[in-house]
C-alpha cells in the first residue's frame, strides 16, 4: 500500500510533492515509489486523496496498480491505512489466504528501492513478529514497513475507536525494528519541504550514477 492522500502544504511554492520530478526522466515521486514497490512482485495499491494526483502519475505505473480512494482524506495515515485496508477487504474476500502480509510505504521517499522492501517482507516472514519497521535517525519508521495481514484489521479497530496515532497501535503487537546502514539511510529520508527536495537532488546527483 503507497500513501498518496496528503496535502503537501509544507511544500509551499513546489505543489504537490507526490508530483515533483524525482530525476531528469520527469517521473514524479509517486511514480518512482509505486515502481519499486511493483519490483517486489506484490500488487500495488496506491491511497490517494485527490483525482488530479491519479491521472498525473498513472501513466508512469504499470497499468495493473489498484487506485483506491482515502474516502475521509487528510485525516492521517493510519485513517487512510484503515479506510483503504478495510475497501480491500471488501473487494478481495480472500485477499488473507493469498498474502501473508503487506507494506505500507510513504509516496514521498524518491530513493526507495525495492530492495528495501524485500528486506523487510523477508524479516517478517523469517521471524515471529508482527511487523517489521525500519528505523531511522533512531524512530521507527511505521510508514517503511511490513505487516501481517491481522495487523490491518488491528488498525481498522483503532480507528472505530476513536485513535489517530499509527505508533499507538504498533505498541500492542510485535514490532522489529530493522536498520539501515549508514550507505543508504539517505534513501528513506522523505520530501516534506523545498528544502528537503533540494537536498535530494542534491543527493541524486551526487550518488546515482546517470
Amino acid at each position: 500500500m503507497v500513501l498518496a492522500g496528503g496535502q503537501s502544504r509544507r511544500m509551499a511554492e513546489l505543489g504537490d510533492k507526490l508530483l515533483l520530478p524525482r530525476d531528469g526522466s520527469g517521473q514524479p515521486i509517486l511514480a518512482h515509489v509505486a515502481r519499486e514497490a511493483a519490483g517486489t512482485g506484490a500488487e500495488v495499491v496506491i491511497a490517494y486523496g485527490r483525482e488530479e494526483v491519479r491521472q498525473a502519475v498513472a501513466p508512469f505505473v504499470p497499468s495493473q496498480t489498484r487506485w483506491l480512494k482515502d474516502v475521509v482524506a487528510w485525516q492521517g495515515p493510519l485513517v487512510a491505512i484503515a479506510n483503504v485496508f478495510r475497501q480491500f477487504e471488501e473487494m478481495s474476500a480472500d485477499a488473507e489466504d493469498v498474502a501473508e502480509c503487506f507494506h505500507v510505504v510513504a509516496g514521498d521517499l524518491p530513493g526507495l528501492q525495492s530492495a528495501m522492501l524485500r528486506r523487510l517482507s523477508h524479516r517478517l516472514r523469517s521471524g515471529s513478529s508482527d511487523v517489521a519497521a525500519y528505523v531511522r535517525d533512531g524512530r521507527l519508521q511505521p510508514l517503511i514497513a511490513a505487516y501481517r495481514w491481522h495487523v490491518g484489521r488491528r488498525f481498522i479497530d483503532a480507528v472505530e475507536r476513536g485513535e489517530t496515532r499509527i505508533l499507538r497501535v504498533l505498541d500492542d503487537v510485535a514490532v522489529d525494528p530493522v536498520a539501515v546502514s549508514a550507505a543508504e539511510a539517505w534513501r528513506l529520508e522523505p520530501v516534506h519541504t523545498p528544502i528537503d527536495y533540494r537536498n535530494w537532488e542534491i543527493r541524486r546527483s551526487a550518488r546515482e550514477t546517470p
